[in-house]
């Protein structure tokens, strides 16, 4: 092993490009402020949304206030039939589809096909990054 390596104190050795667990533990559904992005203070925040509709849309509001860029967003879900989870739109057909959309003041949740996602997905959840018209 070469002599440059980091190590903590109990002699872990230390990526520098991963984080540590203590710095994770912060980690909220509440908005927080994560750093800058484009020279702008960058929030995040996690939206739980539970199951997708059966087949059809239903909206979720956020509470962001202020918003006004979204940076990037992601969301994932459990499905129960194929017991594990999906991130970001599952498309098993043009007609039997999961997505999620973000406006300013909602998640637009959607299923659509002949599948009973109502009853088949759970956990639902959504990270949102963002800046805001205040900042």
């Amino acid at each position: 092993m070469a002599n440059n390596v980091l190590k903590d104190k109990d002699n872990n050795i230390l990526n520098p490009k991963i984080p540590r667990y203590e710095n994770l533990k912060n980690y909220s559904e509440e908005e927080q402020l994560v750093g800058n992005y484009l020279s702008r203070p960058l929030y995040r925040k996690v939206v739980e949304f539970g199951a997708f509709p059966s087949n059809g849309q239903r909206t979720v509001n956020h509470n962001i206030s202020d918003l006004d860029d979204i940076m990037w967003f992601n969301y994932c879900w459990f499905d129960t039939s194929d017991h594990k989870w999906f991130s970001g739109p599952r498309v098993d057909s043009s007609s039997v589809i999961c997505k999620v959309a973000v406006n300013d003041t909602s998640l637009i949740i959607e299923g659509l096909g002949n599948v009973a996602w109502a009853d088949r997905t759970i956990k639902g959840k959504c990270t949102i990054y963002y800046h805001k018209t205040t900042d």
